[in-house]
């Protein structure tokens, strides 16, 4: 009877959504992240998760600090769900379907490979 208890309490853990710190911090689609990136020239920040993931929610927690929150000022920050996107985690799996995936986005949508800059 534990046992079983404690799966129950395990898989409704496992539904809940994540806490991205939505109070602080403004979350788009990735189709209107895309589209704000485009109007505004800004670039944007992807990440690709799912709500069972606890390895996803762990990540999540990096997005309550204070120091985060304000390095992330003047990006568009995008959220896309592998299980009810799986679109678009397939079209950003070029180095794997692991999650949480996050990448770092071009104005036009492009992935930022490189990251520093040749001197």
């Amino acid at each position: 009877m534990a046992v079983t208890l404690l799966l129950l309490s395990l898989v409704g853990w496992a539904d809940e959504p994540i806490d991205w710190n939505d109070d602080e911090l403004k979350w788009f689609s990735h189709e209107e992240g895309l589209a704000l990136m485009k109007q505004t020239g800004q670039k944007g920040l992807l990440i690709i998760y799912a709500d069972w993931c606890s390895t996803c929610k762990a990540y999540s927690n990096l997005f309550q600090q204070q120091k985060v929150v304000e390095a992330l000022e003047g990006l568009v920050l995008m959220r896309a769900n592998r299980d009810t996107a799986p679109e678009i985690s397939q079209r950003f799996d070029f180095d794997g379907e692991y999650i949480p995936r996050t990448m770092a986005l071009q104005q036009g949508g492009q992935v930022i490979t490189d990251l520093y800059p040749e001197k």
